[in-house]
């Protein structure tokens, strides 16, 4: 089996641009074999989650529809995902007003031993 794991801690995220969550960079984490993934964002503030994927190499990666939701302190940000191929994932925050400081996790794993 095959597993990835990405995610970034203690990140500061402000209203003005979005942060990406899984590394310091803008090409998301590569999931090209996985079959089901993890996603967890939580924070000190309130925070708009942006989930996006990349199919192939001529889109980049692009937000998935209903993958967008706000994060809380009371409430953070769950998405489990299978069966669902992509290259690539992102994962952005913004903050909704007052600067927030935001932690993710990520797990990806293949369908079988490799």
């Amino acid at each position: 089996m095959i597993t990835a794991t990405a995610g970034r801690s203690n990140v500061t995220v402000t209203s003005s641009v979005p942060v990406d969550l899984l590394n310091s960079g803008t090409e998301g984490v590569a999931i090209p074999r996985a079959f089901s993934w993890t996603l967890v964002v939580t924070t000190d503030q309130d925070v708009t989650v942006t989930v996006s994927v990349a199919a192939g190499m001529n889109c980049g990666a692009v937000p998935v529809s209903g993958w967008t939701a706000n994060a809380t302190s009371a409430a953070p940000y769950v998405l489990q995902v299978s069966e669902y191929p992509a290259l690539a994932v992102r994962v952005t925050a913004v903050a909704v007003s007052t600067t927030a400081t935001v932690s993710c996790d990520f797990l990806a794993q293949s369908s079988s031993v490799n």
